[in-house]
């Protein structure tokens, strides 16, 4: 019935489109519904290889839109995010190792589109994030990784349920649980830099989680321990920090505002770490974690 009906609206359009009825954008969307659509009947008989033979067509299409109309550029990430998603699944399965190429290209070319698109902040880095993990789990991909990248599953899902509520105390029994994954994977594959860095994301993470739990003691070793994983992680020491108000320790926590204010808190470079400082500040007293230094950090971070 899909299929059917997708060639009955492919011929349609082809016809108003010869006709000149049918403008760029208008073609370009339907496009991309018609290999979309077929690649999704292709999926639910389990053809494997038809199905990912849509992909890069409906990609094109959709490309194609979003660089005509800026607006519908996160929906094409979202479109796109969904073929993400099918090589995913699609290079676990047996015989997947041949799906591995096209979707380690795919994820590139995805990211290049992320890095100069005009999503919201907050949009563009939650997806670079995820799409920048789904790079790596293909990049690190080989027929002899089996059980690594069995692990890594296993992380991803459970961060996607991280991530579902970041504000629940919860997460705090779920951040260990991935870091015990972790560390499972590498005793696999040992000093990886990958692992080590998703360790220390975690790790930051878990003190996040431990503070929302009211375990100020524990938020300030996860901290320390993620930063000393990754130094990089700057966004860590806003957990580190507020560990260290928490704790009564306002010389150390001021010294950390001081230095990293202007420092970068991701990637893209979308907002630097005064806006987290004072964004996580407002969260934790909206959560009724407070303390009389927090009037006095806030007042030094809005000079």
């Amino acid at each position: 019935m899909i299929r059917s009906n997708c060639e009955k609206a492919y011929s349609h359009v082809q016809a108003l489109r010869k006709k000149q009825y049918l403008p760029d954008n208008y073609y370009w969307d339907h496009m991309w519904n018609y290999h979309y659509y077929l690649s999704l009947a292709e999926w639910y008989d389990k053809n494997t290889d038809a199905t990912v033979a849509h992909v890069e067509p409906a990609y094109a299409y959709s490309d194609t839109l979003a660089k005509y109309d800026v607006d519908y550029a996160p929906t094409h990430v979202q479109r796109s995010t969904n073929f993400i998603n099918l090589y995913f699944e699609y290079c676990n399965l047996p015989q997947g190792d041949r799906y591995v190429e096209p979707a380690r290209q795919f994820a590139h070319k995805l990211i290049d589109f992320l890095r100069v698109s005009n999503l919201a902040d907050s949009t563009k880095l939650q997806q670079f994030n995820y799409l920048n993990r789904m790079k790596l789990y293909f990049d690190n991909f080989s027929p002899k990784s089996r059980d690594y990248l069995h692990l890594l599953y296993q992380i991803f899902n459970l961060e996607n349920q991280i991530n579902a509520n970041q504000y629940s105390p919860q997460n705090y029994q779920t951040s260990k649980t991935v870091i015990s994954l972790i560390d499972k994977a590498l005793f696999i594959k040992k000093d990886d830099a990958f692992l080590m860095q998703t360790k220390a994301s975690h790790l930051g993470g878990l003190a996040w989680f431990s503070i929302l739990s009211r375990n100020y003691e524990q938020a300030e070793q996860a901290a320390k321990n993620g930063l000393e994983l990754a130094p990089s992680e700057t966004w860590i020491y806003s957990n580190l920090a507020a560990a260290y108000l928490l704790l009564g320790k306002f010389e150390e926590a001021k010294k950390i505002y001081t230095q990293y204010a202007d420092a970068p808190a991701d990637p893209l470079h979308v907002r630097t770490m005064r806006t987290i400082f004072l964004n996580d500040l407002d969260q934790f007293e909206q959560m009724g974690i407070t303390h009389k230094d927090f009037k006095k950090v806030k007042g030094l971070l809005q000079k």
